[in-house]
């Protein structure tokens, strides 16, 4: 894969039928009331209900979620038949996009969309909770979100379809872990690199899993002490933060 970021996005709109409002989209993405859907280098954003939610195109970190959803479409391949090819390929999906749209912040919130909601200086409601998903409060949405991977593949091992639901609700466990390593100790834009530098090291020729994953994000810890010529005690170091962040969940 040849690492690439798109230097042309547009941004279309919907009415609430879906339908293209902007003429940029040429095509009904379906309802996307208070959503929004990124592939093929355009992010469609959908309207809200103007009594509680701002325009989500002038919310930064959700923009950077959709956005990071090009990245990962062009450097990984990870397109709607990658998301929908299991729960737990879902919820990576997500929580590469959580991940990279956070830590695009000069100081991440771990907050997903606090800025969407009116009358929300609190920051209480968010799409997501990332430092505490558990404590996640969003209007009009009820899931159960997950810190614990077993907890997770068990739930999601139980349904009998596809679940968006328990997607989503899954993704902070992988974001959680990205979460930790900030708190660990390594400066978010270096998080940051790693993820991204990881979607390169995916297996595609194995099942899209948070295992995987792992081993990728190593992987990126590794070039990057490569690149830095970093001692042995350093860049043990750097793995030994990572790796402890993703055994807490």
């Amino acid at each position: 894969r040849t690492p690439y970021t798109p230097d042309t996005v547009f941004i279309s709109y919907t009415y609430d039928d879906g339908s293209d409002k902007s003429n940029k989209a040429g095509r009904n993405v379906g309802n996307l009331k208070g959503d929004a859907i990124s592939e093929f280098g355009m992010i469609t954003i959908g309207p809200v209900d103007n009594n509680t939610m701002n325009e989500l195109a002038y919310v930064p970190d959700v923009l950077a979620h959709e956005y990071a959803h090009l990245i990962t479409q062009q450097i990984a391949g990870w397109d709607r038949n990658v998301r929908s090819s299991s729960i737990e390929a879902g919820a990576i999906v997500e929580a590469y996009s959580d991940i990279l749209g956070e830590l695009s912040e000069e100081t991440p919130d771990w907050k997903m969309g606090t800025a969407a909601y009116k009358n929300n200086s609190n920051k209480n409601k968010c799409f997501r909770n990332i430092k505490n998903p558990q404590s996640t409060v969003t209007p009009n949405i009820y899931r159960k979100y997950y810190t614990n991977y077993t907890e997770f593949k068990n739930a999601a091992a139980s349904s009998p379809y596809y679940s968006n639901d328990i997607a989503y609700g899954g993704s902070t466990v992988l974001s959680h872990a990205a979460y930790l390593m900030t708190q660990a100790g390594l400066d978010k834009d270096l998080v940051a690199k790693f993820w991204l530098d990881s979607l390169s090291f995916i297996d595609d020729t194995k099942p899209l899993t948070m295992s995987e994953c792992r081993k990728a994000v190593v992987k990126a810890v590794n070039k990057y002490a490569d690149e830095t010529n970093s001692s042995a005690r350093g860049r043990s170091a750097l793995i030994s933060r990572v790796n402890s962040s993703f055994n807490l969940v």
